[in-house]
């Protein structure tokens, strides 16, 4: 069987996860190991790594013949003579032999050492770069495949995760959170270039003085075990920052998308200062890690001079009386020790890119964990519309263990006709809703579509059949008809929009916009109103001509003869079509063919607006209380337009 493209991205995933789930501590040896595995999963180890690796090993390679025309360009200097000192390269015999007469003084073997000295230097920094343009070229492309796949997982999450979520949180995982696992291919590839490095130098040097060598690889660990404590440091440092930054971009989110809250309660002095607050923390961890990793050079220079201190004091003790050759070996062995000390040091300095970017990668981890995410089970049956019913059977539900919001709820919902739902705030009736739009997983053979479980449909046919209008209308960052005309997989004329809008009465809205509807409505339609903005989600429903119509306060911000006018429309629109309208202002409801009263999670009663108010049981009260409402609200608007009149 060949699985598509989302499949295979969530079975990588689902690999990771597992995996990742016998990792117990979180310590530097246990990021290394998740990292690595997010490599092999990812499939970011191919040619190009394996280039930038060889393009490594040729520097290597070159920086070596450097090193080793060094050693008679030295000799030569001391002994003033460059025509005898030769190299073991034999690259000078080589040319000698090839051009005589060119290369016989003095001064030209001098120009040929040099020549050949920058050669190598040239060649080994054009392999140096063609590695990290290979291994640049590399990253971006994994970069690419760990956003796609935290996106996959991130939209793969259930309402009830982004109820209680960051959004910071999840921007700063979709975009930093990846990079913190990408960026470790550029060390990777170092170390294994400072690993070959470090394999020459002591090569080198074990040729030039075994006994030296070996009092430096005695201390070459005393001076990085300093650098391993401070790693640790950094890493802890590095979580903390992460931490106190996302508290001040939450704190700065929350404050200006709730600015209307924040100046309704003059909060904004207490905003400020919060901010200031958190403002000083975050600027006071990022210190904290800063000093740190300024601390990491000083500490490191201060060490390497009383490490080549110490192998001078040695050098005099084994040597009291130098000659030519022997200043030449120990002046390559200070160089060679000074090349080696950072090369030693492969480990550390990948543990401290590792500690650097501890923090993201924990939060990249917790992202991909399913812990506290809320899955919604789906199977996958192609649901292809309502046939005959929707029936709830013994529905019960809660958003947390042990408070239960829904209670044995038994009701059925009849293709073709108008089921209303109403009751007290908090009865349960958004929440059934919301079950039956599945931004909630419901349990097992609970809700079924024509006899079938709605979990054994796939959550894409379903959505594709069903419209909703949520209490709270959702607008993106846009045009007007961006907004309208969102999720529609086909394309919609200028006609089918502009009746759209008539049926939403926007009509005439649009057109006193100043693009029209190609007008941007703001940061979650801050331009608009509340009611411009509902009727912007119902025009959405109109265009999209579902089998199944869910309208959940659709019109509770209009006034009274826009209302009216909607629904008059929305009846047409639902006339041959299954609805079901949640409402707390019963006059709407009025047309229902069936009407559901839910009281604290559990249905009390059922039937025609005729039976029920006929009835006088809890709809009568409801019904009954608010025709005094609407009384008092009705001559309000009745002496509103009395006054105008005589104005007029």
């Amino acid at each position: 069987m060949r699985l598509n493209d989302h499949e295979l991205t969530h079975l990588k995933t689902r690999v990771i996860i597992d995996k990742a789930k016998s990792i117990k501590a979180p310590g530097l040896l246990d990021h290394f190991k998740l990292i690595v595995l997010f490599f092999k999963k990812m499939q970011i180890i191919p040619g190009y790594f394996f280039l930038a690796i060889a393009c490594s090993s040729f520097s290597v390679f070159f920086n070596m013949v450097g090193i080793a025309l060094l050693f008679p360009l030295c000799r030569g200097l001391i002994e003033g003579d460059f025509t005898k000192v030769g190299d073991r390269l034999g690259v000078s015999k080589f040319l000698t032999a090839k051009f005589p007469g060119v290369f016989e003084s003095n001064t030209s073997y001098f120009i040929l050492l040099l020549g050949m000295i920058v050669l190598a230097t040239v060649i080994k920094n054009a392999m140096t770069y063609f590695s990290s343009l290979s291994i640049g070229q590399q990253m971006r492309r994994a970069n690419g495949r760990m956003r796609h796949m935290v996106v996959e997982r991130v939209f793969g999450f259930g309402k009830q995760y982004f109820d209680g979520f960051r959004v910071v949180e999840v921007n700063q995982t979709v975009i930093a959170g990846a990079e913190a696992i990408t960026g470790q291919l550029q060390p990777i590839v170092k170390l294994l270039t400072q690993a070959l490095s470090l394999l020459v130098y002591l090569a080198i040097m074990f040729w030039l003085s075994w006994q030296l060598t070996l009092v430096a690889l005695v201390l070459f660990p005393l001076r990085h075990y300093i650098t391993d404590i401070l790693s640790s440091k950094i890493r802890e440092a590095s979580i903390r920052f992460e931490n106190s930054r996302l508290d001040l971009m939450q704190r700065l989110h929350n404050a200006v998308s709730c600015i209307a809250l924040v100046k309704s309660y003059a909060a904004e002095d207490m905003e400020r200062d919060e901010v200031t607050r958190l403002n000083e923390t975050e600027l006071r961890d990022a210190f904290e890690a800063q000093k740190l990793q300024l601390l990491l050079s000083p500490i490191q220079d201060i060490s390497t001079i009383a490490f080549l201190l110490i192998m001078a004091f040695v050098m005099a003790a084994m040597a009291p009386n130098y000659g030519p050759a022997q200043v030449t070996k120990y002046l390559m062995l200070f160089y060679l020790i000074k090349r080696a000390m950072p090369n030693f040091a492969l480990f550390a300095t990948l543990n401290l890119s590792i500690a650097r970017s501890a923090g993201r990668l924990e939060r990249i981890t917790a992202m991909l964990s399913d812990e506290g995410k809320y899955f919604v089970q789906a199977g996958d049956r192609n649901f292809e519309g309502l046939q005959k019913s929707i029936e709830f059977r013994n529905l019960q539900f809660g958003y947390d263990k042990g408070r239960p919001v829904l209670h044995n709820v038994n009701l059925v919902v009849e293709k073709g006709k108008m089921t209303a739902i109403v009751g007290k705030t908090g009865a349960g009736k958004t929440t059934i809703a919301h079950l039956l739009a599945r931004f909630y997983d419901c349990p097992p053979g609970s809700i079924f579509m024509d006899g079938v479980d709605i979990r054994d449909f796939s959550l894409r046919s379903l959505a594709e059949h069903i419209a909703i209008v949520t209490q709270e209308p959702m607008i993106i960052q846009g045009t007007l008809r961006e907004n309208v005309t969102y999720g529609l997989r086909h394309e919609i004329s200028d006609a089918e929009l502009n009746l759209a809008l008539e049926y939403a009465q926007l009509s005439e809205f649009a057109k006193r916009l100043p693009q029209g509807v190609d007008t941007l409505v703001g940061e979650k339609g801050a331009k608009f109103s509340g009611g411009e903005k509902q009727r912007i989600a119902i025009a959405r429903v109109f265009l999209k001509k579902a089998d199944l119509v869910i309208l959940d306060e659709a019109t509770s911000a209009l006034d009274t003869k826009t209302e009216r006018k909607i629904q008059q429309d929305i009846d047409k629109l639902t006339e041959h079509e299954t609805c079901v309208v949640i409402a707390h202002r019963l006059s709407t409801v009025a047309s229902a063919d069936k009407i559901i009263v839910l009281e604290d999670g559990c249905v009390v009663e059922e039937g025609t607006w005729t039976k029920l108010l006929a009835k006088k049981g809890a709809f009568y009260e409801y019904w009954d209380a608010q025709k005094v409402l609407d009384g008092q609200r009705n001559t309000a608007v009745e002496t509103q337009e009395e006054e105008g009149v005589l104005k007029a």
